[in-house]
């Protein structure tokens, strides 16, 4: 079995720091990635924290409990986990067991309208630079191989070929949604439909936010 890893040596996290995870998962074709990011205070970013990436053969498919639940325990047991977002095709059964040692395990079925909802957080965050990363060869060679797909939803994540793998770029789209929903609970969003964007945020984030504000509200929130 092949795995990326990447360690937390890059930027250490402060003890505030809460982990949002998103997990893409496959067993004996696409990789399988697991993508930690969290808020950065200092820079008022998402920053990506660390990742793992494993890779199948058809001869060795991953050990789930032994691969994955041990990486997600590990980080569970180091840091602050808020969330794990995980698509339960492959993962109900990691999920149960995972939730029994007391990881927050939260279902992200890879829907249309998830998909959507988590390519456009994806693009905002980009396109206002409020996504940092660190340099990983693997990470830039999937998101290379990644293309922004319109659809009259919004944006979602696809393929530039059918084999490329960006089982890793689509973790973190997963992982940064869940960090600016839970963003969301620091700020009163009744308040924030009046309020500038320089009065909180910069206006990149700001625009994320208020993108994902007006999803979860069915459009209600103007934009």
């Amino acid at each position: 079995m092949r795995a990326s890893i990447k360690t937390l040596a890059t930027w250490w996290p402060k003890a505030t720091c809460q982990f949002c995870i998103g997990c893409d998962a496959s067993v004996k074709r696409d990789s399988t990635a697991l993508v930690a990011v969290c808020w950065d205070d200092a820079n008022q970013r998402i920053r990506l924290v660390t990742h793992r990436i494993f890779q199948p053969s058809a001869d060795n498919p991953i050990d789930f409990e032994a691969m994955v639940e041990a990486t997600l325990l590990d980080w569970h047991r180091r840091f602050d986990v808020r969330q794990v977002l995980f698509d339960p095709y492959q993962m109900i059964s990691s999920a149960q067991r995972l939730q029994r040692d007391g990881v927050v395990m939260e279902e992200f079925p890879q829907t249309v309208p998830n998909l959507t909802e988590a390519g456009n957080n994806f693009y905002e965050l980009i396109k206002g630079r409020n996504l940092l990363l660190y340099a990983d060869p693997v990470i830039r060679t999937a998101v290379s191989r990644t293309v922004a797909v319109e659809t009259p939803r919004g944006w979602r994540l696809g393929k530039s070929q059918q084999v490329a793998k960006i089982d890793v770029v689509v973790a973190l789209a997963m992982a940064a949604l869940a960090a600016v929903r839970a963003q969301q609970n620091f700020y009163d969003l009744d308040a924030m439909a009046d309020v500038t964007p320089d009065d909180k945020l910069g206006i990149g984030a700001w625009r994320a936010l208020r993108l994902s504000m007006y999803l979860h509200s069915n459009g209600t929130i103007r934009l």
